[in-house]
């Protein structure tokens, strides 16, 4: 009886940074929507990953989200951070609500 082995992808480094930052993109929208940080009529439905998921559809909060996914990919890169967290904090008084690592 002979058994086999699924066979993984094979992926390269970039591949798997593009993959984690999709991710990135995704959970931050998430984030921004579920802790009610903008309001909720400012996202629209969207589809990833086979899932329903919020994404906020103001272009200057997009650019943002793209532009810090985009920031610690570069990071990434240079293999100089294996962490990533996000912080929110209120907007008005800068109190601290919450963090994702």
């Amino acid at each position: 009886m002979s058994t086999s082995k699924a066979q993984l992808p094979s992926w390269t480094f970039a591949e798997v940074l593009s993959a984690f930052a999709d991710f990135l993109i995704v959970s931050i929208h998430t984030i921004l929507y579920e802790r009610e940080i903008y309001p909720h009529e400012t996202f629209m439905l969207a589809r990833k990953y086979n899932f329903p998921v919020r994404q906020s559809r103001h272009p200057q909060v997009c650019d943002w989200v793209r532009n810090a996914i985009g920031a610690c990919m570069d990071q990434m890169r240079r293999v100089s951070r294996h962490l990533i967290k996000v912080d929110v904090n209120n907007a008005r008084n800068n109190d601290y609500i919450g963090r994702c690592v």
